[in-house]
């Protein structure tokens, strides 16, 4: 049953134990092995796989937003929309087919399908009738809560409505049974109409595409890619990205070490290189589009807001309860100066780097400015504005560069200890209120020891580290000491609290002095530093 079947309309809570499952009858169900049941499935997994090439953080991801045909926003969305709803429809009604052949195996009699159908729902494809156009024209701009509401409200508390129990698209299944009309009318109608909401997260998409091709992350041709078969194994690398390795990854890129900055006549600003890069592959008004659609005053705005660019791709790179953005706007307390850095190219001179190369020469030249503007024996009312900002802005720029020393000294990142704590020790340089929240959080617990398994812990103090080693193997393991603070024992087999006169070897601490176990501290800590 489906995680969303513990309960059911009407009754009181189920659980379904093994002993449950074990009871239901099981028919030989040899049919799902037959050609034409296999071509059933390939339909529905190939339509998982189109969508998926659209994402792009998945492991699937080839079709590029921007290298799409079609010269404006909304021809691009539609085209995407229409390619994918036709892969829906497809795997729709082959799932319709797999569950009759699925059904008909068991032999049930009409009331035991009537029974199957009153507590579980009818399958969408079961109708064949045309929606009310008028009600399709006011469901499709609903949410899908306020679509979900409005079909509870309207049938009742219907299983297939209430429960996350779809079988290819939720929003589709439920039109259809709230309209009791055909997959494939839904689909048509879809097929033609492109929402407000649709727009902005195609826009959203491209303008992410985009970053990644800032940092040479994706392949400009690599919409060419042949989708892969299902059952086949996943590519090491998404079939749109570069290998580490890679010609294009190493040379000619846009950033700096991966870094890009918001800095108009910078050679690394990022709003210049995506300008550059987008007229190249899509010629037009296609940006000026998409910062419309997605709610930016301009380039510049959408990336120093930390609630427009980076509120979207956290939310992108988020699943369950995991937040990973890879792309990283550190910024001034007030968003007046932002550097953007990338995950997969940090290494312990990224912060160095942002200081020496972007920070300290924006510094000297506002300073300069500064200078300039409070030299002159009188000002407009506009200069004066220009050198109130110059003067908050040297100081910002200031306590900026100061922060970046402070933590570059102890930061060692480590991709593997994964994105959260990577970034804890930045947390005061993200402005995204939730983001900053939870990397603060982060912080205060490697702080107090929480996380000492993460190589950043043991870089920061590596004496409280080395010290919890010799008192648990799993740390002494993950830091790759277990050999110097712990040691294979013979002992005695015992049976209860009997002896059996056998011995095995066990994993034990080395018995250490206070003074040994310092020396061999601080041994440790010299030869990581050296």
């Amino acid at each position: 049953m489906g995680g969303g079947d513990i309960t059911t309309a009407g009754s009181a809570a189920r659980r379904y134990t093994t002993a449950v499952i074990e009871g239901v009858p099981v028919q030989d169900l040899g049919v799902l092995k037959s050609a034409s049941c296999q071509a059933l499935i390939k339909h529905v997994l190939s339509a998982k796989l189109i969508e998926l090439s659209f994402d792009e953080t998945s492991a699937d991801f080839r079709n590029h937003f921007v290298l799409r045909e079609g010269d404006s926003l909304r021809d691009i969305t539609k085209s995407i929309k229409q390619e994918i709803l036709c892969a829906k429809e497809k795997a729709l009604y082959a799932t319709f087919e797999i569950d009759k052949l699925v059904t008909d195996s068991f032999n049930l009699e009409p009331l035991e399908l009537e029974f199957i159908d009153s507590e579980v729902g009818v399958h969408p494809c079961i109708y064949s009738g045309s929606p009310n156009q008028d009600q399709f024209e006011i469901l499709i701009y609903l949410e899908e809560e306020s679509l979900i509401n409005s079909a509870v409200e309207f049938h009742g508390s219907k299983r297939y409505f209430t429960k996350k129990s779809f079988f290819v698209d939720r929003r589709i299944e439920v039109l259809s049974h709230y309209l009791q009309a055909s997959p494939a009318e839904i689909i048509a109608l879809l097929r033609n109409i492109v929402t407000d909401s649709e727009e902005k997260e195609a826009a959203c998409s491209i303008l992410s595409e985009c970053v990644g091709i800032a940092f040479r992350r994706w392949s400009k041709m690599a919409g060419s890619d042949e989708l892969r078969e299902p059952f086949t194994a996943l590519p090491n690398i998404a079939p749109a990205g570069l290998a580490p390795n890679s010609e294009n990854a190493s040379s000619q890129s846009d950033s700096h070490e991966g870094i890009l900055v918001v800095d108009e006549g910078c050679q690394f600003d990022l709003c210049s290189v995506i300008k550059s890069e987008i007229q190249l592959l899509k010629p037009g008004t296609l940006l000026d589009e998409c910062i419309n659609a997605v709610g930016g005053k301009n380039l510049a705005n959408y990336f120093t807001n930390p609630n427009l660019f980076f509120s979207d791709h956290l939310s992108r790179y988020s699943k369950s309860r995991r937040q990973a953005p890879i792309y990283w706007p550190l910024q001034t307390s007030s968003g007046s100066y932002t550097l953007w850095i990338y995950y997969h190219r940090l290494n312990e001179q990224t912060l160095y780097t942002c200081v020496n190369d972007f920070v300290e020469p924006k510094l000297q030249q506002t300073e300069q400015d500064l200078s300039i503007l409070q030299g002159k024996s009188s000002r407009t009312s506009s200069e004066e504005k220009d050198l109130e900002m110059l003067i908050d802005l040297v100081n910002e720029l200031h306590e900026f560069r100061d922060e970046l020393l402070r933590i570059a000294k102890l930061w060692k990142p480590n991709l593997n200890d994964g994105i959260q704590i990577t970034a804890a020790p930045l947390w005061k340089l993200f402005q995204h209120k939730s983001w900053q929240k939870k990397l603060k959080e982060t912080w205060v617990k490697l702080e107090k020891g929480d996380y000492d398994w993460a190589h950043l812990a043991f870089s920061i103090w590596p004496n409280r580290v080395l010290g919890k080693c010799h008192q648990d193997r799993s740390l002494a393991i993950a830091h790759n000491v277990e050999n110097i603070l712990w040691h294979e024992v013979e002992v005695p087999v015992k049976r209860g609290k009997k002896a059996t006169g056998g011995t095995k070897l066990e994993w034990q601490p080395k018995e250490l002095s206070e003074a040994e176990l310092e020396a061999l501290i601080q041994s440790q800590i010299k030869e990581d530093n050296a």
